[in-house]
């Protein structure tokens, strides 16, 4: 009851902090070149932070949601509501740095999740395969041995097989799959940011790379997904023949085993 209570009063205190930083007319220093998006980031890296609080607060299940939903929600809607007052300024890259922000928490809580079910040598040969994405995509190799052309389709190979192989030890370890698919999506954007030509000046960041490495992940992710649901539906038969047998009468286990027997004289 405390822990609920507690998660109550967070939640709305949080909500009308944003809302005051929002709608009232406050400037941010500009220190720096994006002093604001850090600030952005760390007012929703608190959100995210209270959205697991909420999560793990024994609330109801109606209220669990609507908390949850506006935590998720607050990013976007405090941004459009500062669109419209005239002594705020608007950045559309606000948002981008206050679902950052709201994501850390969320992906560490994942991670631990993870952590706790996934074997070691599992975590090792995910590990390895990202690791060679990286060195692979930050120093230009595809595109020094193939034309760009070539190195951008096989990017959707890259981002296919190191999201297939997430998704295999996710599902061999037990884990669902809504735990580590958002692991994975975010996987694309670190590994894109070190294309970017302050980096690497051979391969120059373009839009073609989110565009074709999230093709890879999301085909893999689609694929997975009907391999589970056959899976799942072939499990589902099985388990419903073994609970069929098991509910048949003695007698009519022994008439079965009669007619084996006859059936093998007569033979």
């Amino acid at each position: 009851m405390r822990r609920a209570l507690f998660a109550v009063v967070l939640f709305f205190v949080y909500i009308g902090t944003v809302s005051y930083f929002y709608l009232s007319p406050i400037a941010i220093p500009n220190i720096g070149r994006h002093s604001d998006k850090v600030f952005h980031f760390l007012i929703f890296l608190a959100g995210g932070v209270v959205f697991l609080i909420v999560l793990r607060s024994h609330l109801s299940k109606a209220l669990s949601r609507v908390f949850g939903i506006s935590l998720l929600a607050a990013p976007l809607f405090m941004e459009l509501i500062q669109d419209m007052i005239p002594y705020r300024v608007h950045d559309p890259k606000d948002i981008i740095a206050n679902y950052a922000g709201l994501a850390v928490p969320i992906m560490a809580y994942l991670v631990v999740l993870i952590i706790k079910k996934i074997s070691w040598t599992s975590w090792l040969v995910f590990f390895g395969l990202v690791i060679a994405l990286f060195i692979t995509r930050h120093d230009a190799t595809l595109m020094r041995l193939l034309s760009r052309e070539l190195a951008l389709f096989f990017d959707i190979g890259i981002y296919f097989a190191t999201t297939s192989v997430a998704l295999h030890i996710m599902f061999s370890n037990g884990v669902r799959p809504f735990t580590i698919i958002p692991e994975v999506l975010a996987l694309v954007l670190p590994t894109v940011f070190l294309l970017d030509h302050r980096l690497t000046p051979l391969y120059t960041y373009t839009r073609r790379d989110i565009v074709f490495g999230y093709s890879g992940v999301f085909t893999a992710i689609l694929l997975y997904s009907v391999y589970i649901l056959i899976h799942e539906r072939k499990g589902g038969a099985e388990d419903s023949e073994d609970i069929s047998e098991e509910q048949r009468t003695p007698s009519e286990k022994q008439q079965e085993e009669v007619c084996r027997v006859d059936h093998q004289e007569d033979s």
